[in-house]
């Protein structure tokens, strides 16, 4: 069995080529916003996860672990506004 991102006509041929039984799971036609919306969300937890500590709770009991993850967010959120002004200064400065 295959994930969703495997549901290429290119894979499908490579399959039937080999004689190999296909097993991929079939994308869904669905709405493009959705899945656009969806890519910009993860993204966002990605860097959460990825740069700020987002992967591991630190500490025990639901209002600690909220405060963590909070913070992560707004350091997630400056790391972003910062790359934003640098970019717009480098845009009208050069």
């Amino acid at each position: 069995m295959a994930d969703k991102a495997y549901d290429t006509p290119s894979c499908h041929q490579l399959l039937e080529h080999e004689g190999v039984e296909n097993r991929i799971i079939r994308k869904k036609g669905g709405n493009g916003t959705k899945n656009f919306k969806r890519y910009v969300v993860e993204r966002a937890n990605g860097v959460v996860k990825r740069w700020c500590g987002g992967g591991r709770a630190r500490y025990w009991g639901l209002e600690k672990v909220t405060i963590q993850m909070l913070l992560a967010s707004m350091a997630a959120n400056l790391k972003r506004w910062l790359s934003l002004t640098a970019e717009d200064c480098l845009s009208t400065t050069g």
